[in-house]
């Protein structure tokens, strides 16, 4: 006869955190190729909106929304900024206040965070996710 699994042992298991997935990269664009962007998300619940954003099954398509970090990312070069992960969103419609281009954000970063992009957001209106790509090597 198997010896009982200890209540503890048994509540730690069930109460312990779901592995974090793999880290996934996702392409935002706005059409012009100076505008690219690359963000990485980690959780796979984000990682299955994106994904439902390509394929075309969320309709209006939503652009993306986060809180930037104001250094570069080894996978988002030549950007000197990159957004948090677990900050990002897929919003129908955002306020006016954190939308920007890809390159006016760079050109401003100093200024991130004040009067430009308060708080960090960063949620450009005319971008979207127009594909998963490979991560840095």
């Amino acid at each position: 006869m198997k010896a009982p699994i200890p209540l503890v042992l048994t509540l730690l298991v069930l109460a312990a955190p779901a592995a974090r997935s793999e880290t996934r990269y996702f392409l935002m664009s706005d059409g012009n190729p100076d505008n690219n962007f690359v963000f990485a998300l980690h959780d796979p619940k984000q990682v299955q909106e994106a994904l439902d954003i390509i394929a075309g099954k969320r309709q209006p398509v939503p652009h993306v929304s986060g809180i930037i970090d104001t250094f570069s990312a080894p996978y988002n070069r030549p950007w000197g900024f990159h957004y948090e992960p677990s900050t990002i969103a897929f919003p129908e419609v955002s306020i006016e206040v954190c939308d920007a281009e890809t390159s006016y954000v760079q050109a401003h970063l100093a200024e991130v965070g004040g009067h430009f992009l308060p708080g960090y957001r960063w949620c450009p209106w005319s971008q979207r996710v127009v594909r998963e790509v490979p991560g840095p090597q």
